[in-house]
């Protein structure tokens, strides 16, 4: 099952806030769902093409900025973000030139980026519409976040999380179930051949479950 949300984040800066979306996110739509990079990638695989097939059916990307986000620096004296190579810019870069929803997810304070302080393949970043979350109010602005995230996934037509309150229930209701108060059925009380009537002691039976259903059915829909 593919995933449509990805979450982008720098281990060192934001493991454990990542973890922390990752499970509330999953949580809501399915570990399948979601994608995050917990573990290193295993010895010699290419991470642009392990990033490809990771985006593939991407829908929305989650980026993960924190104070030290945009100047994380590299080990030998500059940013990690100014290398072309560095993979976080690798993910943005790819996102943005997909047309891929990217929401920048601020934490801990941390400022927006503007667009003179990012590369130029990452300029379209700064006007990303971003989202503030707050460990002290984490579950209102996850929540928040969850309601957006429910309007933008498409995420097939399986049912699971699509959006709608009806989606992913599913109802076993035998033939002929719908009845009014009265129980009557009609000719549902025949067998599914259509030959020999129903015995009376099912008859009883299946009126009585037939005049819940009803009820529950009623109350159902107009419910939503």
């Amino acid at each position: 099952m593919p995933a449509g949300i990805f979450i982008s984040y720098r281990r060192r800066e934001a493991l454990k806030e990542a973890r922390a979306v990752f499970e509330k996110l999953s949580r809501e739509f399915g570990a399948g769902r979601v994608f995050i990079d917990l573990e290193s990638l295993d010895y010699g695989v290419d991470f642009v093409e392990s990033l490809d097939r990771q985006l593939q059916h991407c829908e929305v990307m989650l980026v993960l900025i924190g104070p030290g986000w945009l100047d994380s620096p590299d080990g030998h004296g500059g940013r990690r973000l100014d290398d072309p190579n560095d993979f976080v810019r690798i993910e943005l870069r790819t996102a943005l030139q997909r047309n891929i929803r990217v929401v920048p997810v601020l934490f801990d304070g941390a400022p927006m980026p503007r667009t003179v302080d990012l590369p130029a393949d990452l300029e379209p970043l700064a006007r990303r519409n971003k989202i503030d979350l707050d460990f002290h109010r984490f579950d209102a602005d996850i929540g928040r976040l969850i309601g957006s995230l429910r309007k933008l996934l498409t995420f097939g037509t399986d049912g699971a999380n699509s959006g709608s309150p009806l989606s992913g229930l599913m109802v076993a209701v035998p033939r002929g179930a719908f009845a009014d108060e009265s129980g009557h059925r009609g000719n549902s009380t025949r067998s599914p051949t259509g030959v020999g009537e129903a015995s009376p002691r099912h008859s009883e039976h299946a009126s009585g479950f037939d005049r819940l259903l009803s009820r529950f059915w009623a109350w159902f829909t107009s419910s939503f």
